[in-house]
């Protein structure tokens, strides 16, 4: 749906009330958050918020949505939330896999003899799943940028 708010609908303000109307309704579900927020969400609504849209309701709703996924933005930030994710052994793009994250925390990578950085470099054998491999390549690259 992202593509289509930023594409040749970008104007049509009905539809896009309405999407950004399904979005709000869903910010009661946490994991309904966590997928907003890991497919780019965010983003999308700022860009769509620089816009003048004359519908209040439009404008209502961006700002719910950016109030609420700013604040799981930030919890899916946090160091922890990568460690989760690794020992699930999967591997999605987000937050946590961005230059900020790792310029942040690089050195919390070297604890434990590296153990962290191992684990990355296991699930790049993971060959059914083209997306932890690519996360993992991308992380690494940027741990090595980041020391």
């Amino acid at each position: 749906l992202s593509p289509v708010c930023l594409g040749s609908l970008r104007r049509a303000a009905k539809i896009v009330r309405v999407a950004l109307m399904f979005f709000q309704n869903m910010l009661t579900s946490a994991e309904a958050r966590e997928l907003m927020v890991m497919k780019g969400l965010v983003a999308v609504v700022k860009r769509l918020s620089k816009d003048n849209w004359a519908d209040k309701d439009i404008t209502t709703s961006m700002a719910a949505l950016l109030k609420h996924l700013q604040k799981d933005v930030k919890q899916m930030s946090s160091f922890e939330e990568y460690e989760k994710e690794i020992n699930r052994k999967h591997l999605q793009r987000g937050p946590v896999h961005s230059s900020a994250f790792w310029k942040t925390n690089y050195k919390q990578f070297e604890k434990n003899d590296f153990a962290l950085i191992k684990k990355l470099i296991e699930l790049l054998a993971v060959q059914d799943d083209n997306e932890t491999v690519a996360t993992a390549l991308y992380d690494l690259g940027e741990f090595s940028r980041s020391r």
